[in-house]
């Protein structure tokens, strides 16, 4: 064969393998990692798939975790999303091609600031401005507001609501968990405030603690403002309960809005606010 024929198809054969051997993150899939196959964890992904029509695949961290070390690293993502601190954990350690990396559930997105992999994402707790203007539309009697906390990130968080408080004409009063006596101090308390404002924090992971505190409201007529479904059963007032699937579709549309225009800035989980309507007339003698 003449040369001068051979060489286009050379040219031809060579731009084939270039392709191939390029990775294409617009051809690549979206990968989502799960601690658990939990209720809540199940609910962000089904809400996820539905919003986003792409190839995802899902690795559930309970599983094997060298296999799905292995297919993560092997080839390159659109993007990887982490549901929960333990997942974000969990891919900090891997070396992964990822165009974008967001994190989903994540109680304190503070703790993710100087982390070069995830800029932004879904984060948990309500903002402070939020919660306030909420609780001063549904229940205009709430001036003065405790608010418990034990770590360092409810601490910056109870700050934030104290600043915002304060424009909103809340008096807000932090209540620090190491006290040595917390059952003395609250005690000397109930006449100073007229609702606790539960926030995420570890202390609060144990249901013993939340009941006391709720028990205790309770017994000294003051409302209760919680974050989970748990509050509202045990006697709360007020909760802002997260909609998992929702909050997955959320996840879903900053994806997209990120991929569409190359903005990354991170947005509060979708929350459904409840009122306890037996404890309104318990506490405010009335049917609200």
């Amino acid at each position: 064969m003449p040369l001068s024929r051979l060489i286009p198809k050379i040219i031809f054969i060579l731009f084939i393998l270039t392709c191939l051997s390029t990775p294409l993150y617009a051809q690549a899939t979206i990968a989502i990692v799960v601690p658990a196959h939990l209720r809540p964890y199940l609910d962000v992904v089904d809400g996820f798939k539905t919003q986003l029509k792409q190839e995802i695949d899902i690795y559930f961290l309970d599983n094997n975790q060298l296999l799905i070390k292995h297919k993560l690293q092997s080839k390159p993502w659109l993007a990887v999303i982490a549901i929960g601190s333990q997942a974000v954990s969990f891919l900090n350690t891997l070396q992964i091609k990822a165009k974008h990396y967001i994190y989903s559930l994540i109680v304190y997105p503070e703790s993710l600031k100087t982390n070069k992999k995830f800029s932004c994402g879904i984060y948990l707790p309500l903002p402070p401005d939020q919660i306030l203007s909420v609780i001063q539309e549904k229940i205009p009697q709430i001036k003065k507001i405790v608010i418990p906390f034990s770590s360092s990130e409810g601490k910056h968080y109870v700050k934030n609501i104290i600043s915002i408080g304060e424009k909103k004409h809340f008096k807000i009063i932090p209540l620090a968990f190491h006290h040595k006596d917390i059952l003395s101090l609250l005690n000397q308390m109930w006449a100073d405030f007229d609702a606790i404002l539960f926030i995420p924090d570890p202390i609060f992971s144990s249901e013993t603690i939340i009941k006391f505190f709720i028990q205790q409201a309770i017994m000294h007529k003051k409302a209760v403002i919680g974050y989970n479904r748990f509050f509202l059963e045990q006697g709360a007032l007020l909760c802002f309960i997260v909609d998992f699937k929702k909050t997955g579709v959320k996840t879903a549309s900053l994806l997209t809005q990120i991929l569409q225009t190359g903005v990354c800035v991170s947005q509060p989980a979708f929350f459904n606010i409840h009122i306890n309507k037996q404890v309104w007339k318990y506490l405010y003698g009335k049917e609200r």
